[in-house]
C-alpha cells in the first residue's frame, strides 16, 4: 500500500528530474540561462551599480568584471541587508538571514531569498525523484529527516528575520504539506533549544514508527548517536510508548510540547520490549526500513563505517554535497543503477579552481584532478569560494562526477562544526602564549583514530597534571565558542578535547602543516577503513 504523501512528493518532483536528465548534454547552456537569471536580479542593486552588472553578459564578461569573493567581501553589504535595506545584493526577495560558522567561530549571515529557494528546489526535486523511483519500498512508510541543526535560536532583529536553515525551507508550499504528513519527527523539533530534549523526542518517535522506510541524516555521527540513546535508554523509552508520556523532562519545556509530541502506542511498546533486550538488531526494529542516506566521504567515512557495522545489509545512499550557501552536488539516480554524484549543475552557476589558482568552468575539468568550488547564487553571493574540494572522478555526458574532499587547508570539518584557522588564531592561540605554547611547540587537530572524533592539542613541553588539567579545560572552552563545536558536543557526536604530549614522529614537524601550508589547525588523524567497509555508490 502506498503512502499517498510520498507518492504525490515524487510526482511533483517530475519536472525537475527530467529537466535535469535531458539537458546532461547542454550544461553550457543551462549554465548561461542561470548566470543570466541571477545577473537579471542583480542589476540595479548596491552590489550591481558598483561592477555594472548586466543581464545579458556573457560568461567571459561576468568573470572579467566581477572578482572572486570570500565572506568579508560581503560584509558592508550583509551590515545594509540586517538593517532592513532592500535591493543589496538580489532583487530576490529576502526570505530570512540563514545563519553558519565562519571564521572568527561565530556566525556569518547568508542571504536565503526567493530564487535562492527556487535553485535549491531544483536540485531537492532531482534527488527525491530518482530516489523515490529507483526505490518504491520507500513509498509504502514514513520518512525521517534529521532537522538541521538543533538547539540554536532565532537571533531577534527588528527589519530581518534571522536563523539557522531548516529542510523545508527548499521545498515548494505543497511539497512541505507532503513531508509534513511522511516526516515522524516534526521539523520544528529543532527550533527548540534543549538539546537533550530533541534527542529523546527524536528516538521515541523513531521508535514507535515500525513504517519507518527512510532515514536521511548528514553525518553518520549523528545517527550513531541516536542509535547509543536508545540502547541506554530503552526503558523510559519504551515506558513513555507504553502510557504516552515524555518523561524526565516534566518540569521543562516538555510541558508546553507534551500533548503534540508524545506518542501513545502500546502494543508497540510491547513488541520493543523483546526486540531491544539485548543484541539488539535494527533490522527488526524496523523492518521496512530501505535505506539510509547520509555523507560517505572525506572525514565522515570513518563513522560510516561504524554505522555500517551496526546496520549490515542496509542500503546506504552517500548524500550530495548542501551548503547554506547552496548545493553542489547531488545524487542522480538513471536506470537500475545506483546514484551517481553529479554537479547540481541545474540549481547555480558553478566554476571551479585548481591547485595553480586557474579558474575552470564545469565541462572543462580533468578527471583525477581535484577543485575547488565557487558559486554565484541567486542569494546574492558572486564567485564566492565556499571553501569545499571535490575530485572529479569521471564526467556523465557533460557533467562531471564529484568526489568530496573536504573542506580548504585552513578549516577543519569532522562531523558539520567547521573548526577554522582564523579562529583558532583569535581565540586559541593568544591563550597558549600564557603557557609558552606557540606554533613551534604544539599544534591542533581532529583525531578520527577512535569510535568517537574529538580534538587533541598536541603539545611538545613538559606540563604537570593540574596544568594539563587546565589546558584541557581552556581548550575545550573555546572550542565551545564555535556554535556548531558546541552542538556537537551536546548531541554526542564529539567526544571532549585532549591535551596530549607529541611523539618524535610529530616533533620533527612541529611548526609545519599535514596539507600544504603552515598552520597551527592541522589535518585529521584518520584511521584507515577498511576496505571491507569502503562505501560504494548508493550501497
Amino acid at each position: 500500500m502506498f503512502n499517498l504523501s510520498a507518492y504525490l512528493w515524487k510526482f511533483s518532483c517530475y519536472l525537475g528530474y527530467i529537466f535535469f536528465k535531458r539537458n546532461l548534454n547542454r550544461i553550457e547552456d543551462v549554465q548561461l540561462d542561470n548566470l543570466r537569471n541571477i545577473l537579471k536580479n542583480a542589476e540595479g542593486t548596491k552590489f550591481g551599480e558598483k561592477f555594472t552588472i548586466k543581464r545579458n553578459w556573457s560568461i567571459q564578461e561576468f568573470q572579467k568584471q566581477i572578482p572572486i569573493s570570500e565572506y568579508n567581501t560581503y560584509e558592508d553589504n550583509l551590515d545594509r541587508i540586517l538593517k532592513g535595506e532592500k535591493n543589496v545584493l538580489t532583487k530576490s526577495k529576502l526570505r530570512r538571514v540563514g545563519l553558519t560558522s565562519g571564521s572568527s567561530g561565530r556566525v556569518k549571515y547568508i542571504p536565503f531569498t526567493d530564487l535562492l529557494a527556487t535553485e535549491f528546489n531544483k536540485s531537492i526535486s532531482v534527488w527525491i525523484y530518482g530516489l523515490l523511483s529507483s526505490k518504491p519500498k520507500l513509498l509504502r512508510g514514513s520518512f525521517y529527516f534529521s532537522v538541521s541543526p538543533t538547539g540554536f535560536p532565532e537571533i531577534e532583529n527588528e527589519y530581518v528575520k534571522i536563523g539557522f536553515d531548516v529542510d523545508g525551507d527548499y521545498l515548494k508550499p505543497w511539497e512541505r504539506i507532503f513531508a509534513d504528513h511522511l516526516l515522524v519527527v516534526p521539523e520544528w523539533l529543532g527550533r527548540i533549544q534543549n538539546s537533550d530534549f530533541v534527542l529523546y523526542v527524536t528516538a521515541l518517535r523513531l521508535l514507535a514508527a515500525k513504517d519507518l522506510t527512510f532515514i536521511s541524516v548528514w553525518n553518520p555521527s549523528f545517527l550513531i548517536s541516536i542509535l547509543e540513546l536508545i540502547v541506554n535508554k530503552k526503558d523510559l523509552l519504551i515506558k513513555d510508548l507504553q502510557y504516552g508520556k515524555i518523561s524526565n523532562f516534566e518540569n521543562s519545556i516538555a510541558t508546553k510540547f507534551q500533548n503534540q509530541l508524545r506518542i501513545h502506542v502500546p502494543q508497540r511498546a510491547e513488541e520493543l520490549g523483546n526486540l531491544l533486550e539485548k543484541n539488539i538488531q535494527w533490522a527488526k526494529v524496523w523492518p521496512n526500513l530501505s535505506c539510509v542516506s547520509l555523507w560517505t566521504d572525506s572525514f565522515a567515512e570513518n563513522s560510516f563505517a561504524l554505522l555500517k557495522e551496526k546496520l549490515p545489509n542496509m542500503n546506504f545512499e552517500s548524500k550530495g554535497v548542501i551548503a547554506t550557501e547552496g548545493m553542489i552536488s547531488i545524487p542522480f539516480y538513471t536506470g537500475n543503477q545506483g546514484p551517481i554524484s553529479l554537479l547540481a549543475y541545474t540549481s547555480h552557476f558553478y566554476e571551479f579552481i585548481d591547485k595553480d589558482g586557474a579558474v575552470h568552468l564545469p565541462q572543462n575539468l580533468i578527471v583525477g584532478n581535484d577543485y575547488e568550488v565557487l558559486l554565484t547564487t541567486g542569494g546574492g553571493l558572486y564567485r564566492y569560494k565556499i571553501g569545499d574540494r571535490f575530485l572529479v572522478t569521471g564526467y556523465h555526458f557533460q557533467v562531471p562526477i564529484l568526489k568530496f574532499l573536504g573542506r580548504n587547508d585552513d578549516i577543519s570539518d569532522l562531523v558539520g562544526e567547521k573548526i577554522h584557522e582564523a579562529f583558532i588564531g583569535k581565540e586559541l592561540l593568544p591563550e597558549l602564549k600564557k603557557y609558552d605554547l606557540t606554533a613551534s611547540n604544539s599544534f591542533l587537530r581532529g583525531n578520527l583514530q577512535e569510535e568517537k572524533a574529538f580534538y587533541e592539542l598536541v603539545i611538545d613541553m613538559k606540563f604537570k597534571n593540574n596544568e594539563i588539567s587546565e589546558l584541557t579545560s581552556l581548550l575545550e572552552t573555546i572550542l565551545c565558542h564555535n556554535p556548531h563545536y558546541e552542538y556537537a558536543r551536546k548531541i554526542g557526536q564529539l567526544n571532549p578535547a585532549k591535551v596530549t604530549l607529541s611523539v618524535e614522529s610529530e616533533k620533527r614537524n612541529m611548526g609545519r602543516s599535514s596539507t600544504t601550508k603552515n598552520r597551527f589547525l592541522r589535518s585529521p588523524l584518520k584511521t584507515k577503513v577498511p576496505s571491507s567497509l569502503t562505501s560504494e555508490s548508493g550501497f
